[in-house]
């Protein structure tokens, strides 16, 4: 796949979960806390989750894009073998594998409002700014950190995972959603 078509896949995907979140501002609070059922989050518990993300994975990726070479012409991208895996796991899909979150960025039993909202936007603003960027350095180098401690794969995987990830939970939202009666 060519770089070109991976940041134009994510900036689609950035710019649906943005047109999302826009959607959401015009929603009752009442709406965006109903719990599909017990244990599951709500609307926004899941963009919160994603707001603690994102302010790791936006600085990760911006430093490794700011600090990149630039280049130029077509690139061919590879994912190498974790990034691969991790991207593959993390886009929704029926039977997908549920996984357990991080303490710090499991935002139940918190008293949340609609500014998780302006976070997110924000944050998906500052994706497509960044993914501008990206066009003009190599997404197979620059290694980023993950969240999950000793792993780094390139920046291409990390965009495609944090980005994928934010896919899973507004999927995850949107469903809280509709199940609202």
């Amino acid at each position: 796949m060519k770089q070109s078509e991976v940041l134009q896949e994510l900036s689609e995907y950035v710019e649906q979960h943005l047109n999302f979140a826009q959607t959401l501002k015009s929603k009752k609070v009442s709406t965006l806390k109903h719990q599909p059922k017990e244990g599951a989050w709500n609307a926004l518990q899941c963009i919160e989750h994603l707001n603690r993300y994102g302010e790791f994975y936006l600085d990760e990726c911006g430093q490794k894009i700011n600090q990149a070479k630039k280049v130029q012409g077509v690139r061919e991208f590879k994912p190498g073998f974790w990034g691969k895996l991790f991207t593959k796991i993390m886009l929704p899909k029926k039977n997908m594998i549920k996984m357990k979150t991080f303490a710090d960025k499991n935002p139940e039993a918190e008293n949340m409002d609609k500014e998780v909202l302006d976070t997110f936007i924000n944050q998906q603003k500052a994706w497509l700014s960044l993914l501008d960027k990206a066009k003009q350095v190599n997404l197979n180098k620059n290694n980023c950190s993950l969240t999950l401690p000793l792993l780094k794969i390139n920046l291409g995987s990390t965009l495609r995972f944090n980005l994928y990830h934010n896919e899973r939970h507004v999927v995850q939202a949107q469903k809280a959603i509709e199940s609202y009666t």
